[in-house]
């Protein structure tokens, strides 16, 4: 992990805003598409450095903010972090975006997600995780949340103003 820091010469210790601002500085400087690249590096090597730092900026966003769960066609309007709880792995809801299909359905931070279109989700990986969100705009989905001791099952349509993003798992 500490290579990822250093490929975007940053701390451990590093903000979101900060971590933004230097992958903003990053690309400035090594997006193909720029002619501000040092001239020593070829199109190939290039290529590869600005793989690096995007992989890079995926890895220490994840670690920092948790991963991102925005449908491609459609979203439902909030991210996760996955938690030990006792002996289990779950995930747990970290925003809800304001106006969005899961805000208007009730999910709450620190809702815990039990199970996702009745498919449980404890001890999944982030991989397996990661497909369960992803569907198409206008779709109905059913969350079995943790609230406290209540359990509660939230209904929701994802939104049709999304636009694709990329979800690193």
């Amino acid at each position: 992990m500490d290579s990822y820091y250093r490929i975007l010469g940053i701390n451990e210790d590093v903000t979101l805003n900060e971590l933004k601002s230097a992958y903003r500085r990053l690309v400035k400087r090594y997006h193909p598409d720029t002619k501000q690249y040092p001239e020593e590096l070829s199109d190939k090597k290039l290529s590869r450095n600005f793989t690096a730092i995007n992989n890079a900026y995926n890895e220490v966003y994840e670690k920092i903010a948790g991963p991102k769960f925005i449908d491609a066609d459609g979203r439902l309007g909030f991210t996760l972090k996955r938690v030990k709880l006792g002996l289990h792995i779950f995930p747990i809801i970290k925003t809800v975006i304001p106006y969005s299909p899961a805000h208007a359905a009730g999910v709450k931070v620190g809702d815990i997600i039990l199970a996702f279109n009745d498919r449980f989700t404890m001890d999944m990986s982030s991989k397996e995780l990661v497909p369960l969100f992803v569907g198409y705009a206008g779709e109905a989905i059913k969350m079995t949340l943790k609230r406290g001791d209540e359990t509660h099952d939230i209904f929701c349509i994802r939104d049709k103003r999304a636009k694709t993003i990329k979800v690193k798992a």
